[in-house]
């Protein structure tokens, strides 16, 4: 099952990858579409956020739900956001893993451990939501980030 699970996250990053090379290729900014699931919203920001910090935030502000912009933004007030100590490990990481979706009712919760450039590994939880808009009605957009606690390791108490 966990074989299954892994193989299913790196054909959705591959889509993701396609997707995000593609946009890029038309000069365009990845943004939310319908055919987009949870997991695919969240590799296209840590993918954008990995190669320019820059690029990034500006893809992460643009797949930010109404609500999330409604607090975080405009731009520049969410990209200080995003610099500041609890949220910089997402730019330029090395290594970031997605764990399993938790979806109920048209929420989602998502688990990432991002290995930032130092080595040093940070979590974050990213929760989204079908959006009911004008301009993007069904689209999963993200309604935050959280700093999320690290898992602990599985082993034998002592």
């Amino acid at each position: 099952m966990r074989r299954i699970s892994l193989q299913l996250i790196l054909l959705v990053g591959v889509v993701s990858a396609y997707l995000l090379l593609q946009a890029q290729a038309e000069g365009d900014a990845p943004a939310p579409t319908t055919e987009l699931s949870p997991v695919d919203v969240v590799l296209i920001q840590l993918e954008a956020m990995e190669r320019d910090a820059d690029q990034g935030i500006r893809t992460a502000f643009r797949f930010a739900s109404p609500g999330n912009r409604a607090t975080t933004g405009p731009l520049d007030r969410f990209e200080r956001m995003v610099r500041s100590e609890s949220y910089a490990p997402l730019l330029g990481h090395a290594r970031a893993e997605v764990g399993m979706v938790h979806s109920v009712h048209g929420r989602a919760a998502i688990p990432v451990i991002v290995t930032g450039a130092d080595g040093s590994e940070h979590g974050y939880m990213f929760i989204l939501s079908r959006q009911s808009s004008e301009s993007c009605n069904e689209c999963w957009m993200t309604d935050s980030v959280v700093p999320h606690p690290l898992p602990k390791p599985a082993g034998q108490l002592i």
